[in-house]
């Protein structure tokens, strides 16, 4: 999947993944597996990264959103830092 089309779509399903998938701490474009990425978006191996709070949230099944793969990450919980 390039980057421009992963972009696409995790800007417009962003609000049903954080419904479909519980404890959604934030969603973001990344590699699908371990190999080289081109993130100029001239490369076909990226997928959106769904950062969730535990392992017991990342679903045993493979999943994907309008056929964009989606790569779960144990991420625990997301918090603000004050600008200094």
């Amino acid at each position: 999947m390039s980057y421009n089309r992963a972009k696409e779509v995790v800007e417009r399903n962003r609000d049903v993944i954080r419904e479909r998938y519980r404890s959604v701490q934030g969603t973001g474009i990344g590699a699908f597996d371990d190999s080289v990425t081109d993130a100029s978006g001239q490369g076909e191996n990226f997928a959106i990264h769904v950062y969730v709070l535990s392992l017991a949230d990342v679903p045993e099944s493979p999943q994907a959103i309008d056929g964009v793969p989606l790569v779960f990450k144990v991420s625990g919980k997301f918090s603000v830092l004050p600008v200094r």
